[in-house]
């Protein structure tokens, strides 16, 4: 019974995992527009991009902390 719950949560990871765009921009739209207008802009553009996805690490470092307590805790348990 284990072994089909550890392959449906693998198959959903999976699922939700393929549908991700395969190249992600950190900007949106309207961000991407007012950065890139100026030539300045399209210089920082990049920098702009590497930030956010720095200041995106936190939050999932966080969550896979969590994760793997309850993983870890759920396993001591039975």
């Amino acid at each position: 019974m284990r072994m089909m719950q550890a392959l449906a949560r693998f198959l959903f990871l999976l699922a939700l995992f393929d549908g991700a765009p395969r190249t992600a921009s950190a900007q949106c739209a309207l961000c991407r527009s007012a950065v890139e207008s100026s030539e300045e802009g399209r210089a920082m553009a990049v920098k702009l991009n590497r930030a956010i996805l720095l200041l995106l690490g936190a939050p999932l470092g966080v969550a896979a902390s969590v994760g793997a307590a309850m993983l870890r805790s759920r396993r001591r348990l039975g």
